[in-house]
């Protein structure tokens, strides 16, 4: 076995592995998140963003969970020999967490600031 083929299936483990762990983080924020769109039904008839609305959805905060780990099954089952697969579906999913982490708080953030202490 050459160096250059051990570095590779280090890089394609440790990828694997961070994906894994997004995938984990996925269902803390889809468990955490959950309530929020009660909390805007609360609100009244608020007009929310349609990206809000989208990562609200429970099949957006527990659909992402199951994509990544399916995502993360298939690259450990089929085992692609080019690195270019782990890092698009590492990139892929980490777009997707900041997705669920951003938007389904916004309209907070965005009410937060029009808050004055006057």
């Amino acid at each position: 076995m050459s160096d250059d083929r051990a570095g590779a299936g280090f890089w394609h483990g440790a990828f694997a592995g961070f994906c894994g762990f997004i995938v984990l983080l996925q269902i803390g924020l889809a468990s955490q998140l959950g309530d929020l769109a009660s909390m805007y039904r609360d609100f009244g008839k608020v007009a929310l963003p349609l990206a809000t609305r989208i990562t609200i959805h429970p099949a957006w905060m527990w659909g992402t969970p199951l994509f990544g780990a399916a995502a993360v099954a298939a690259l450990l089952v089929r085992r692609p020999r080019s690195i270019a697969f782990y890092v698009v579906v590492a990139v892929l999913l980490v777009a997707i967490l900041g997705l669920t982490f951003w938007y389904p708080r916004a309209p907070i953030y965005a009410l937060a600031g029009n808050i004055s202490a006057d």
